[in-house]
């Protein structure tokens, strides 16, 4: 588990920590929640999620992540990461309504999903 709640990195510090979790194969919880993480900093990490098949649970709550940058972490988890089983997003004022339900509807359809 890594909680790094409220805590406020550097662009690029976020972009080595993410580079880094690309090919963790410890770390199944990651918790983001409050740390202005922005849709370029969201970019690092919808890369790491393309390789990383240890991380299964998220919290990116109250955040500062838009609705297109959700639908592209959206894609990814669709297409190319098959272990996230739960992605908490809320807080994150971009992020509009229809959003929220494609992800419930794919994420529900995994193992061990939890709503969040």
């Amino acid at each position: 588990r890594l909680k790094l709640d409220g805590v406020l990195l550097e662009p690029s510090q976020w972009q080595r920590l993410f580079g880094a979790l690309e090919n963790n194969s410890s770390v199944e919880k990651l918790s983001l929640r409050n740390c202005q993480i922005n849709d370029d900093i969201l970019f690092h990490f919808i890369v790491c999620l393309v390789d990383n098949d240890t991380i299964k649970r998220v919290d990116l709550r109250d955040n500062l992540v838009s609705n297109d940058s959700a639908l592209k972490l959206l894609k990814i988890i669709a297409k190319n990461n098959s272990s996230l089983s739960e992605l908490k997003l809320s807080g994150n004022k971009g992020i509009e309504e229809d959003t929220f339900d494609r992800f419930y509807d794919i994420l529900c359809k995994r193992p061990k999903f939890k709503q969040a």
